[in-house]
């Protein structure tokens, strides 16, 4: 399963620069000789591609390379969704439950969700050694040392990550 925070223009008007994020995350029965990778992170995007439709092509390839859905954040995506729909790629799009269009509004009550889901997921699947991604924890000007949920603009990996997390919560 996938999640991800995207970025709205193609150029941006400040030094912030912020870039897209992306994770997958591994499902795997547990009881199969592939559990120990049940809930790890396989898959993380992290990058500024010069323009949007790059990043949306990334995505697709991403959402059919593992064969997964993807939960994007719904606030300024870009056009992503818009062309996953426009490619008809609908069906790889996460509707959450209740929801009439796909994504996840990047509201406080939602960011509390994503902070629960890491909290779980770091005292479980994170004690287990699943976090194979360093960059995550702790970076130059991100990760879940930094995060702060009340100003996530600098977050883009801990929410692109989160919105995995938050998916597999609605997707079980």
């Amino acid at each position: 399963i996938m999640g991800g925070d995207p970025f709205q223009n193609d150029i941006t008007e400040d030094t912030r620069n912020s870039r897209a994020s992306a994770g997958t995350l591994c499902r795997a029965e547990v009881g199969s000789d592939q559990e120990y990778y049940n809930r790890m992170f396989v898959c993380q995007y992290h990058a500024r591609p010069q323009i949007a439709k790059l990043y949306h092509m990334d995505m697709v390839l991403q959402c059919f390379y593992f064969g997964c859905k993807f939960l994007v954040e719904a606030k300024m995506d870009g056009g992503l969704r818009k062309y996953f729909i426009d490619n008809g790629l609908e069906k790889l799009l996460i509707y959450l439950p209740g929801k009439q269009t796909a994504g996840i509004d990047p509201n406080q009550d939602n960011k509390v969700i994503l902070v629960n889901c890491w909290e779980e997921w770091i005292n479980t699947e994170g004690k287990n050694g699943k976090m194979i991604y360093p960059d995550v924890i702790d970076d130059e000007k991100d990760g879940l040392l930094k995060f702060n949920v009340n100003n996530t603009e600098a977050s883009n990996q801990v929410m692109g990550l989160g919105w995995t997390l938050v998916a597999d919560y609605f997707m079980k």
